[in-house]
């Protein structure tokens, strides 16, 4: 494989949107996608609630949504960083259209806004209830008409080629395992893109797809790039509650946009004794009322209540949920419907600046595995589309600017192919993994449940250490240590962050 200008991990919204406005920008740069699986398979596929941008400026405003967006980023978002993504969200949304995208239309034939929790005005973008398919559908026809990039399926990214010759090092390149042949390849490059997701998967619960494990931010963090705000994992209230299914099928925020009531085992509406907005809450509010629910009920889920909306046009608005719903014997006109929070958003991530490049040299990251400052500590309901677009965009500027003044330096030495041997079934281990984490780890844990939670951790990797310390290479060993990796980091933020707010509410109590 030739050396490549641009290499992007992952085939979601942020790396495709990037490379088509790489390629449009300068056609001769030659563009790269790895993905670890199927170039569809991403968060961005089980998106379905939709793009976050205000168009109607009679009834709503930018300042409106920036508001939105900080007060449920809980005073931790970056407001220049806000307000550059949401003022650019029309153009971003505009694009999407002029590459294919079909978004859907109200009876005026003005693209249509729908209300979601933490959203003062009804802006929210969308195609039905599948707009991540249809987004990831439209970019990837898009992609092909750009003959300079080209898509490797089942390539995984397994490290981040370094120099070290200052503090924060040079990326040069990767090293990939081509899955389907057992061969690992280094592959220079004068810039890498991380856009590689987030890290569902190290819960029990997740909307997340299986390939959502935080490689990218373990591979970012064994090269010395900042790490911030991976205490901030965002759990959707509102998953298709089915014990031992991963990932779990998403409720879209929408849908309680639409009417629908969250109840408990009497029948209920419990999230009005937390919030006066009820189920129009943001996310954080909504999941830590259900956890509060189930804790005092020992239940194992509470209820979505869709039996008093107009079912003719919930089936327009929602086709997909419907579809599923009844595919699992339940009807939305006659029946609750069983859910629970899951992990869904990680609000933090790869320390980024405006144009998505990290403290080490020639690397950036861009969506959910980045930290832009857009999502503070709880992200407003379908602003994640909206910030991987326009990060790609602003990322693509910056990197067509540098990439000429970049020489690669190759160690042929590197070049050697070799076929890594073993292959380890640590299951059992990832699933214990999980069971600390959901445990330990959610919304609402206190020190001594981190605390806790980080000692079991630690006590699991010690106790599979022979694992790590055999020398032979393989997938399984690889995701499992950086499984680890991110767990204690989620953690030790986790007790960072609790330490901080102890300390301001003693102090707001003198």
């Amino acid at each position: 494989m030739e050396d490549i200008d641009v290499i992007i991990v992952g085939s979601g919204i942020a790396g495709l949107s990037l490379s088509i406005k790489l390629a449009e920008l300068r056609h001769y740069v030659s563009i790269a996608i790895f993905t670890k699986s199927d170039d569809f398979e991403s968060n961005t596929r089980y998106a379905q609630g939709g793009i976050a941008g205000v168009f109607d400026l009679q009834k709503d405003s930018f300042e409106n949504h920036v508001n939105d967006t900080l007060k449920a980023g809980g005073g931790l978002c970056n407001e220049e960083i806000v307000k550059k993504i949401i003022y650019s969200a029309p153009e971003r949304i505009l694009e999407l259209e002029k590459w294919g995208v079909d978004f859907t239309k109200n009876k005026t034939g003005k693209k249509e806004g729908v209300l979601e929790g933490g959203h003062s005005f009804a802006r929210v973008i969308h195609a039905k209830d599948h707009t991540g398919s249809e987004v990831e559908n439209s970019l990837l026809k898009k992609i092909k008409e750009f003959p300079s990039i080209k898509m490797y399926n089942h390539f995984r990214v397994i490290e981040l080629m370094s120099r070290k010759e200052d503090e924060n090092g040079m990326v040069e390149g990767i090293k990939v395992l081509d899955s389907l042949s057992n061969v690992l390849k280094v592959i220079y490059s004068k810039v890498v893109v991380l856009s590689t997701g987030g890290c569902g998967q190290l819960f029990q619960f997740t909307t997340n797809p299986k390939i959502a494990t935080g490689d990218g931010i373990a591979l970012a963090k064994k090269v010395g790039a900042a790490i911030k705000g991976m205490n901030f994992i965002q759990f959707h209230p509102t998953a298709f509650y089915e014990k031992g299914m991963s990932p779990m099928f998403l409720i879209s925020e929408a849908v309680r946009g639409a009417g629908a009531f969250v109840v408990n085992k009497q029948e209920k509406r419990f999230v009005f004794d937390y919030d006066t907005r009820g189920e129009l809450a943001t996310r954080d509010i909504v999941t830590k009322s259900i956890l509060c629910e189930l804790k005092k009920s020992n239940q194992e889920h509470v209820f979505l209540d869709c039996r008093h909306i107009d079912m003719k046009q919930f089936q327009n608005s929602f086709p997909t949920i419907l579809a599923y719903c009844e595919s699992k014997g339940f009807s939305l006109a006659n029946d609750l419907i069983p859910i629970v929070p899951a992990a869904h958003y990680q609000c933090g991530g790869i320390v980024v600046d405006e144009f998505g490049e990290t403290n080490v040299e020639n690397l950036f990251a861009i969506g959910e595995c980045s930290n832009t400052g857009m999502h503070g500590k709880n992200r407003l309901a379908s602003n994640s589309l909206l910030e991987a677009l326009a990060f790609a965009h602003f990322s693509a500027k910056k990197i067509v600017n540098i990439l000429q003044n970049i020489t690669l330096n190759r160690n042929t030495s590197l070049r050697e192919n070799y076929v890594p041997v073993g292959n380890d079934e640590n299951l059992p281990i990832q699933i214990k993994l999980q069971e600390i984490m959901s445990r330990y780890a959610m919304i609402g844990s206190s020190i001594d449940d981190l605390e806790t939670g980080f000692k079991k951790v630690d006590d699991l990797e010690t106790e599979h250490q022979s694992i790590f310390l055999n020398k032979k290479f393989s997938i399984e060993k690889w995701s499992l240590m950086n499984s680890f990796i991110i767990s204690k980091i989620i953690i030790n933020q986790s007790i960072d962050q609790k330490k901080i707010e102890n300390k301001v509410g003693q102090e707001l109590s003198y």
